[in-house]
């Protein structure tokens, strides 16, 4: 769990590390949903004052309803098997599993961060 996810909740930490004993896993990550204004198809990059898409797929995209979900990791909880840790060092594996966590979840990485957990806490 990182310091830095002031918003998380004990029950989703719980239930990350239930999921990952029961279900025999060597870690599972709390995950949060990504809202489609920002799915990496619509991502945009600038280059010398040119806009381009930062995926070439994302030409493809026109309307939101062409795009999937995506998710992204929010830092609430990373429950790793401590022996899969010793023996691999990773965090992640192919028997890694995540708990999608809903509501307001924060990571703070800058000062623009704090101020806005601030507004939660």
């Amino acid at each position: 769990m990182l310091p830095t996810s002031p918003l998380r909740k004990k029950e989703d930490v719980i239930k990350s590390i239930k999921k990952c004993i029961e279900k025999n896993l060597d870690s599972v990550w709390t995950i949060s949903k990504v809202d489609s204004k920002f799915h990496p198809f619509k991502i945009m990059k600038l280059q010398k004052e040119k806009l381009t898409h930062f995926l070439k797929s994302g030409k493809k995209v026109f309307r939101r309803q062409q795009l999937s979900e995506t998710f992204i990791r929010n830092g609430n909880a990373y429950v790793v098997k401590s022996s899969y840790l010793k023996r691999t060092k990773n965090i992640i594996s192919k028997n890694t599993e995540s708990l999608l966590v809903h509501g307001n979840q924060i990571s703070i990485d800058t000062i623009d961060d704090i101020n806005f957990a601030k507004k939660f806490l």
